[in-house]
């Protein structure tokens, strides 16, 4: 039977559908069943070559979807594949493909395994290159015209080939797993970029525009490494301006505690109220975070950003006002606080009517008594 149907192949292209017309009919009488396994049968040895929708096939392609044979055209191979040519794919497909340095290919195997050997090799051209600061994808036009040949011819071009494909593989490889170690280090910058607000507005632009030099001249894989000397640089200069602000802050949370401190009312109370009273204020003190790395100084700075330990030092005569009117308010429960009124002062007239009516003020707060004490 298969011999029968490679005759009726023969050179030209002839249409699965023919086939099961011309061979179900007499003389032959043969089953759509039978037709189909010979069909694929002469695919595995390599003895003809298909394609469905102008894409090349192979046996495995139809092993699933015998529906398909009767849409997809047929061909008579002219090319024969020798143990020379099959060992030599194998052996690129070993090494492409990561298989076992013993394991035999079988000629039937060939077709499938070229197939996903090429496919590899073109994920790997990808994986080379790609969108700066990564480099060019490498060029892969003659991988693509292998693709497009089908049957023994796409395997005898791959043998003809295999040396050119093999530096490619490694070459490649060699690109793919340099882009690997280095894309995180080029994310990681440009996360403390985005999180260097805060420092000096012309050293920040610096290390902007060095890091937009590596991205347009697609040096990521330049070497030395050019992003990790400026992570280097971009890490140290934050770690230094955060210690700054720390150090800076903690100073004027320290001078002005020693005022409210000195404060009579400070001594009456308890020391378990007055933790809780600097808790709520704002004002115990502030550890430096921890930022031995670059992924720690980023989390630092993501939980609190360089501008808002500024913030907060700005924030500390306001801290202590509240911290102040809680103690008074935890020795005397009825006290009020009470806003004096804004106004611009122009003359002596001017500060008289402020203090008579601030004066009048105050002693509506308070009553006529004292037990309303009053807190400005």
């Amino acid at each position: 039977m298969p011999q029968e149907l490679l005759k009726a192949i023969g050179n030209n292209w002839t249409k699965g559908a023919d086939l099961l017309k011309r061979f179900q009919a007499a003389p032959y009488g043969w089953s759509k069943d039978a037709i189909d396994a010979s069909l694929v049968a002469l695919l595995a040895v390599n003895a003809i070559k298909a394609r469905l929708d102008g894409q090349p096939k192979s046996a495995t392609d139809f092993s699933a979807q015998r529906t398909s044979l009767t849409r997809a055209e047929f061909q008579g191979e002219e090319v024969i594949i020798t143990a020379e040519h099959r060992l030599g794919v194998a052996g690129l497909a070993r090494k492409v493909l990561g298989l076992p340095a013993g394991a035999a290919i079988q000629q039937s195997e060939l077709p499938a395994i070229v197939v996903q050997l090429l496919d590899a090799l073109v994920r790997l051209a990808d994986a080379a290159g790609g969108d700066a600061p990564r480099p060019i994808a490498p060029p892969a036009a003659h991988i693509t015209a292998l693709r497009e040949l089908i049957g023994n011819e796409r395997i005898l071009r791959v043998y003809e080939q295999r040396e050119r494909l093999a530096a490619d593989f490694a070459a490649w490889s060699e690109w793919a797993t340099a882009i690997q170690a280095r894309e995180p280090r080029w994310t990681l910058l440009n996360e403390l970029l985005a999180r260097s607000a805060g420092l000096d507005p012309a050293v920040a632009d610096g290390f902007r525009a060095d890091a937009e030099a590596i991205r347009a001249n697609r040096a990521l894989l330049d070497d030395p490494d050019p992003v990790r000397s400026l992570l280097d640089r971009l890490a140290t200069a934050l770690r230094l301006r955060l210690r700054e602000l720390h150090d800076a802050l903690e100073a004027d949370r320290a001078e002005n505690t020693e005022a409210l401190v000195a404060m009579p009312e400070w001594q009456r109370v308890s020391d378990d109220a007055k933790d809780t009273v600097l808790r709520d204020t704002g004002l115990l003190p502030l550890h430096l975070p921890e930022v031995g790395t670059d992924e720690l100084l980023r989390d630092a700075l993501t939980a609190m950003p360089l501008s808002a330990w500024a913030d907060r030092r700005d924030a500390i005569p306001g801290r202590i006002a509240a911290a102040r009117e809680k103690i008074l308010k935890l020795l005397t429960p009825a006290a009020v606080r009470v806003t004096l009124p804004s106004t611009t002062l122009r003359t002596h007239e001017d500060i008289d009517r402020w203090v008579a009516a601030v004066g009048k003020l105050l002693k509506e707060k308070m009553g006529t008594g004292t037990d309303t004490p009053v807190i400005v």
